[in-house]
């Protein structure tokens, strides 16, 4: 396996990694909002998690990326390799959704306190949940900076190298294919 195609199954793996994080913080809390009134007639606190608000962005870049990982890695099994093109697509997926991620979890912190009705006696704590669907979303622009440049320079239709085999008779090496 060359440097490239080892950098693109780090990503990948990395990716994979950074889906399942980002899953676990959409269904923790986010915010918390409580009462400060007399305990007999207090209510119970609200808790929001990322699925409300601008948290369903993060959620809708979860599921741009979990279907596009997931059609590259079906292609693997089904064909033995993912061809090139498939790979290089992965990789401004993966870019474009980390970015979605981080603004939809940016915007959900910056306007979750401002949605709520603001009555004397309330306050809204944060949780931890924005700040882990942010280390994930980190994680997934890494993912996809690693992805775009283990496939610079790759012919699209080429399959993903898999070992030096492979990449000796794709002609990776200045060879040709004839």
């Amino acid at each position: 396996m060359d440097r490239r195609s080892g950098l693109f199954k780090a990503g990948e793996g990395l990716l994979a990694l950074s889906l399942i994080g980002l899953l676990v913080a959409l269904f923790q809390t986010w915010w918390t909002v409580h009462w400060i009134v007399p305990p007999i007639v207090q209510p119970p606190p609200v808790t929001i998690n990322g699925f409300s608000g601008w948290g369903w962005l993060s959620a809708a870049s979860w599921i741009l990326l979990t279907v596009s990982l997931g059609r590259v890695l079906a292609a693997q099994i089904r064909h033995g390799s993912a061809t090139r093109l498939e790979g290089k697509v992965l990789s401004v997926t993966t870019l474009v959704g980390g970015v979605i991620e981080l603004a939809g979890s940016l915007l959900h912190i910056a306007t979750a306190p401002r949605t709520h009705i603001a009555v004397p006696g309330q306050y809204v704590r944060i949780a931890a949940g924005p700040d882990i669907a942010i280390a994930y979303g980190l994680t997934i622009i890494a993912s996809g900076i690693l992805m775009f440049v283990a496939s610079r320079g790759w012919s699209p239709v080429q399959p993903l190298p898999a070992d030096s085999d492979q990449l000796t008779a794709a002609g990776d090496r200045g060879g040709t294919d004839a």
